[in-house]
Formats: C-alpha cells, sequence, structure tokens
C-alpha cells in the first residue's frame, strides 16, 4: 500500500488536502488513488465535548456547503474552540463519504453564535486601538 501523499489546494476559501497524519488517525490507506480496508466512521467536524458514541449521519452536498461557509465564517473570529475545529476542518477534503455528529454540526453552523463572536472581536479590535 502506499500513503496518497498531495499537496494543498486553495478551493473555495478551504484549503484541501488530506495530510499523512491524518490519515493515520483515521486509519485511511490508498492504493492507486481508492481506499482500502475500512476505516471506522468518525465526526469531521467534531467538538471535544461531544461524546463519540453519538449517532454519526452521513454528509449531504448541502451540509458540506455549509461547513464550508460557516468555517470561513468562524476563521474571521477569535473565539475557541470553535476557530481552531474550523480551522482543522477547513484542511481535510469533504466529501459525501464522510459523517459528523448533529451537535457538532449545529455549533460550527450556528450563524447567532458566529455573528456574537464576530461582535466580541469588533469590540476587542477598537478597545485596543
Amino acid at each position: 500500500m502506499i500513503p496518497l501523499l498531495l499537496d494543498s489546494i486553495v478551493f473555495d476559501c478551504i484549503t484541501v488536502h488530506l495530510p499523512n497524519k491524518f490519515m493515520q488517525l483515521v486509519g485511511i490507506s490508498f492504493e492507486s488513488g481508492m481506499a482500502s480496508g475500512k476505516a471506522k466512521p468518525f465526526c469531521c467536524i467534531h467538538f471535544p465535548d461531544v461524546s463519540t458514541d453519538e449517532k454519526l449521519s452521513k454528509l449531504t452536498a448541502q451540509r458540506i456547503q455549509r461547513i464550508r461557509d460557516c468555517c470561513c465564517e468562524w476563521a474571521e473570529t477569535t473565539k475557541e474552540p470553535e476557530r481552531s475545529i474550523a480551522s482543522q476542518t477547513q484542511e481535510v477534503f469533504l466529501d459525501e463519504s464522510f459523517y459528523y455528529h448533529n451537535r457538532c454540526y449545529i455549533r460550527l453552523t450556528n450563524t447567532g453564535k458566529i455573528e456574537k463572536a464576530r461582535k466580541r472581536k469588533q469590540v476587542s479590535s477598537s478597545c485596543h486601538t
């Protein structure tokens, strides 16, 4: 088996690549560009305070786009752990073979929380100038 080595590609503000470290983490190996072996499904967003035993759902094209959009928005904030998780999620090329926990998805895509985090960053920035 040959590990897949990809350079980063920027697509719609998402860095698309599967670094070797990520592949080792999820137990995926590739041969001739096709996945071989069976990796246990995992949440591609995952917040640490959400149980890994929660039900996983498969991503859809609409959910992938929503995740991409929200990851870009969280990148503009300073709120943790959302900003860091969004950044890590942006580094993975998401397709419909990935899974997510509903609680993780809701937390990442909550536009009210994103807006509050943006306002906090603006207030914080104006206090320091």
